[in-house]
């Protein structure tokens, strides 16, 4: 969490008991004071003690790395299923 390590796969959450937010542990806001951060192992858990999730990491959505692979898997099988050899501007047009 003090590394911000964006490789983080949601192994845990923390929330900030004087904001009532929970976040990833790479969330690039300020950090809080230890006495008042308390961990969790699901979005769900710090949920049900009454913490909402953070609008700027958003730990319920899929990472950034987790979107990426199905960028590229959504690539893979356009590239698979074509009769040709697609364009550097057909591959980012699909990619979006």
């Amino acid at each position: 969490m003090l590394a911000r390590d964006p490789e983080n796969r949601g192994d845990f959450y923390y929330a900030v008991r004087t904001t009532g937010i929970y976040c990833r542990p790479s969330c690039p806001s300020r950090r809080a004071k230890a006495e008042n951060v308390r961990f969790y192992d699901s979005c769900e858990d710090a949920e049900r003690a009454g913490f909402r999730p953070c609008r700027r990491c958003r730990p319920r959505a899929p990472s950034l790395a987790a979107e990426r692979a199905a960028i590229v898997a959504k690539i893979c099988r356009y590239i698979d299923a074509g009769t040709g050899t697609p364009t550097l501007a057909q591959l980012a047009e699909r990619a979006a």
